[in-house]
């Protein structure tokens, strides 16, 4: 099974955020704290997402090239 690397950069950014925040020996946090953090986690994903289609589409043009060989 593969995940949705946004939902698991999301909910790798809520974990990595209440750790951070226990670090901090401060439970309490602004939503603006919260909002922030998933602002950066969203746009990670979508870099991820980003080169993994760039990485799929070059590997289809590399067996498209080999195909062409034989």
């Amino acid at each position: 099974m593969v995940a949705d690397p946004k939902i698991v950069e999301i909910f790798s950014a809520g974990v990595s955020f209440g750790l951070e925040m226990e670090r901090r020996g401060n439970a309490a946090y602004s939503q603006g704290e919260w909002r922030r953090a998933l602002r950066q986690a969203v746009e990670r994903a979508a870099a991820l997402e980003s080169k993994l289609e760039t990485a799929k589409a070059g590997m289809l043009n590399k067996a498209k090239d080999e195909a062409g060989y034989w």
